[in-house]
């Protein structure tokens, strides 16, 4: 199943000044699909302006989306295999505990209110 992805970019592709191609890539469990989009900068200098546009990124997954969850991460760089956050998802994707496929753990909330 393929995946698009839209960001808001560079207005251009990578091929001209000021211009930037995405990719992205998918880390997978059984409860969640972490997308990852990269930004391939053109590395020509050029004095760019701040306009957005509307910019799309594809990515296979291995199976359907399902009632998984999506969480997207941006990232301006490759942060290849050695950062901390793609070890971390990798090891969640070949996990393969019962107890977590049965009940995902939530992230912590932020407190509300004044009685916190």
């Amino acid at each position: 199943m393929t995946l698009t992805v839209t960001v808001v970019g560079a207005p251009d592709p990578g091929d001209k000044p000021c211009g930037v191609d995405y990719t992205a890539e998918a880390v997978e469990s059984d409860s969640a699909i972490v997308v990852i989009v990269y930004e391939h900068r053109n590395a020509i200098p050029a004095a760019c302006s701040d306009v957005g546009a509307f910019r799309t990124a594809q990515v296979t997954l291995a199976k359907p989306l399902g009632n998984r969850v999506l969480i997207d991460l941006r990232a301006r760089t490759d942060i290849g295999d050695s950062h901390p956050l793609t070890r971390k998802l990798r090891e969640a994707a070949t996990r393969r505990s019962p107890r977590a496929r049965a009940r995902p753990r939530m992230l912590p909330t932020a407190p509300r209110g004044p009685d916190v």
